[in-house]
């Protein structure tokens, strides 16, 4: 029989919940699953499956009366990142990542002129935009216990758009994580 537990008695192997908001052109909700693997006791290697929303925040159209413009586009990103663990609380980590595109989506409101009364259409705008992207982040945390609070930063490193104009997906995460079970520093605290 074989089973599955997201905190080993070395506690070499934990999971967790990661959720939080990209701040880019947009903000958005970031939220998923994280699972972390100690190779030492100042080194893991940590690897997240997470829903990102980004785009493009709205854009006014300066005509008269005014038509405001959204994107937003939303992901499944898998990071792989080395972390460094400084001291009891602070983690630094970098690696690459792959986003896979989920939906794309334009959103267009306007005043008819006549009616005075607001109309909202909605695009398609998966053509616009490539299936896959993948990049690099960078970022930090401070863990307190089984919890963590981030910052990161992500940078794709091709352009995410299929037309001639250079655009790349970037954006900085703010992110609190919950691990479950017992981490090293619970366990090494505890008594035997």
């Amino acid at each position: 029989m074989v089973s599955f537990s997201c905190n080993d008695a070395h506690a070499q192997f934990t999971c967790g919940v990661r959720a939080g908001l990209n701040l880019s052109f947009k903000t958005g909700l970031l939220i998923g699953a994280v699972a972390d693997y100690s190779l030492s006791n100042k080194i893991t290697v940590e690897s997240d499956i997470l829903f990102s929303q980004q785009g493009v925040s709205s854009l006014q159209i300066p005509i008269n009366p005014p038509i405001y413009y959204k994107e937003s586009l939303n992901f499944i990103r898998i990071p792989l990142n080395l972390r460094l663990v400084f001291g009891k609380r602070l983690l630094l980590h970098t690696g690459p990542y792959l986003g896979f595109a989920v939906s794309s989506t334009g959103k267009c409101e306007s005043t008819n002129r006549e009616t005075r009364k607001k109309e909202v259409s909605y695009y398609d705008i998966s053509k616009k935009y490539k299936s896959f992207n993948w990049g690099i982040n960078v970022g930090a945390a401070m863990k307190f216990g089984n919890f963590q609070v981030g910052l990161e930063r992500t940078k794709g490193l091709i352009q995410n758009r299929e037309s001639s104009g250079k655009q790349f997906n970037y954006a900085w995460a703010l992110t609190a994580t919950y691990m479950f079970g017992k981490t090293k520093e619970n366990r090494n605290e505890q008594p035997n």
